[in-house]
């Protein structure tokens, strides 16, 4: 039987939003959250290829806690609390 190890739960935010800014605001609630990956490994290769798809998605991906102890009213509230976010 296969179980998740509670590393990252990623999702994908389309729309225009500073994640610096999301990142504040949500450490503001007390959440923290992460970009998907830490860096984009074609960039540091000095890659020359086009990789504008993959830029795309590292931008716009935000990684929310997940953790083996988390219950839903802590999953209702980091929702709750992105959702405020990235409303303004």
């Amino acid at each position: 039987m296969e179980k998740s190890i509670f590393f990252r739960f990623p999702i994908r935010v389309k729309r225009d939003h500073s994640f610096d800014l999301l990142r504040e605001r949500m450490e503001n609630y007390g959440i923290h959250i992460r970009k998907g990956v830490d860096r984009m490994l074609h960039s540091d290769l000095g890659n020359v290829n086009d990789y504008s798809k993959a830029d795309l998605i590292f931008r716009e991906t935000v990684s929310l806690p997940i953790y083996p102890s988390m219950n839903l009213s802590d999953v209702v509230r980091v929702v709750d609390k992105l959702k405020k976010s990235l409303s303004g």
